[in-house]
C-alpha cells in the first residue's frame, strides 16, 4: 500500500503545480467497492491485480465528482440552484466557436447522460487517478454484515410477511480511520488545442475541491453510500504534511537546476547572475515588508543596509544601476523612511547612476 501510494506521489509531484490536484481525505466510516463483483460469497469485493489490495477505480471518483459538481451547478430541468455554485454554473469560450460548461469540459459528454443527446461524444479533461485506500500497520479489512428480512419478497415468491427466515449475508469492508489520497491532473495540452479559455486552466482547482467538500459531506465514495458508508472527511494533517513534502521538494529542484546553471556559466556571468539574484531578493523583501507599517529601525531597515553595503562596491553599471531602481522601490513618502533617511538614500541612489 505505502509503495504504490508513494509511486503515485512521485508521479503527480512531476507535473507542474497549475497542473495537477491531490487531495487527503481520511475514511469515517467503513468503506465498500466492487460489491457487485461476482464473488463466491456473493458480495464482491474490488482488489487491485495484482496486489491483492483494496482499491477504488478512477471511472467512480469520476462519477461522484460529477454527480456533486451537478448538484452546485444547480438541476435546470427543475429551476433549482443552490446559494453558492462555487463556479460550476460558468460557460467558458472554445475556439470551435462554441460554449461549454464546466461540467461538460472537465468530465465529458456523453449523450446517455440525457442532456444535448444530439451532440458528439467529447471526453473531458481530466485525468482521475485509482485511489488505494491505506491502513495503519497492523490492520485488517473488517467484515459488516446485513440481513436482508423479506428475501421471498425480494424473489418475488411471496407478500411480505414477518414470519420469514432472514439469513445474515457477510461481506468486506476497509475500516474507518483508513486514509484516501485522491490525485486528479488536467489535460493542458489538449485544453489548448480545444481553444478553451485559459480561465479554465486556472480555476479548476478551486472548482474541483468545492466538488469534493460536497462529496464528503452528502455522496460518499464506493457501494452503499445511501446507508453511510464511504463517508470522508478532508485530512487536514496529511494536507499539511503533503505541502510541505511538496515545498521541500521544489526547492531541491530548484537548487539543482540553479547548480547546473551555475556549472555552465563563466566566471564574470556567474559573478553577474548572483547579483541579478540579491536584487531580486531585495526587491521580494520589500514587497514583504510593504504588508506591514515601517518601522524605523527594524528588520527591514537592517536589511536595505546589508544591501547597501554590497551593492556600493560593485563596479558594473548596469547593475548598479539596477540595484539603484530597487532602492527607489524601498521608500516614499509614506512608507520606508523618515525625510532624513530618505536625503541619504537619494544620495546612495545618485552614488549607484553615477549622478
Amino acid at each position: 500500500m505505502r509503495a504504490l501510494a508513494d509511486r503515485q506521489d512521485g508521479l503527480i509531484a512531476q507535473l507542474a503545480d497549475s497542473d495537477r490536484l491531490s487531495v487527503d481525505a481520511i475514511g469515517i466510516a467503513p468503506f465498500v467497492t466492487g460489491m457487485g463483483n461476482e464473488h463466491p460469497l456473493e458480495n464482491g469485493f474490488a482488489f487491485l491485480n495484482p496486489h491483492g489490495l483494496p482499491y477504488l477505480p478512477g471511472s467512480g471518483i469520476k462519477g461522484v465528482l460529477r454527480a456533486a459538481a451537478e448538484e452546485l451547478a444547480g438541476d435546470p430541468r427543475r429551476d433549482w440552484r443552490p446559494e453558492n455554485t462555487f463556479g460550476w454554473d460558468q460557460m467558458f469560450d472554445t475556439s470551435q466557436k462554441e460554449r461549454r460548461s464546466a461540467i461538460e469540459l472537465l468530465f465529458g459528454h456523453d449523450p446517455q447522460d440525457g442532456q444535448k443527446a444530439d451532440a458528439p461524444l467529447f471526453r473531458g479533461l481530466l485525468d482521475i487517478w485509482d485511489v488505494i485506500p491505506r491502513l495503519d500497520k497492523g490492520s485488517n479489512l473488517m467484515v459488516e454484515v446485513m440481513t436482508p428480512h423479506q428475501k421471498e419478497y425480494y424473489e418475488g415468491k411471496a407478500t411480505p410477511h414477518d414470519s420469514g427466515q432472514p439469513i445474515p449475508i457477510k461481506f468486506l469492508a476497509v475500516p474507518p480511520g483508513a486514509r484516501f489520497t485522491f490525485h486528479l491532473r488536467i489535460d493542458r495540452a489538449r485544453m489548448q488545442s480545444l481553444g478553451v479559455t485559459d480561465t479554465l486552466g486556472k480555476v479548476w482547482q478551486d472548482l474541483m475541491r468545492a466538488a469534493f467538500d460536497h462529496a464528503f459531506e452528502w455522496l460518499g465514495f464506493g457501494a452503499k453510500t445511501s446507508l453511510g458508508y464511504g463517508a470522508m472527511a478532508i485530512d487536514s494533517s496529511a494536507s499539511e504534511t503533503r505541502r510541505e513534502k511538496q515545498k521541500a521538494q521544489a526547492e531541491q529542484r530548484a537548487a539543482a537546476a540553479e547548480s547546473a546553471l551555475l556549472e555552465s556559466l563563466s566566471e564574470e556571468d556567474r559573478e553577474r547572475h548572483e547579483a541579478e539574484k540579491r536584487i531580486a531578493a531585495f526587491r521580494a523583501c520589500t514587497q514583504e515588508a510593504r504588508k506591514q507599517p515601517y518601522q524605523p529601525g527594524g528588520v527591514y531597515d537592517q536589511e536595505r543596509n546589508d544591501f547597501i553595503k554590497v551593492v556600493t562596491q560593485w563596479d558594473d553599471p548596469g547593475l548598479r544601476g539596477m540595484a539603484a531602481d530597487a532602492l527607489v522601490e524601498s521608500f516614499d513618502k509614506q512608507w520606508g523612511a523618515s525625510s532624513r533617511k530618505i536625503r541619504d538614500l537619494k544620495a546612495v541612489i545618485n552614488s549607484l547612476r553615477g549622478e
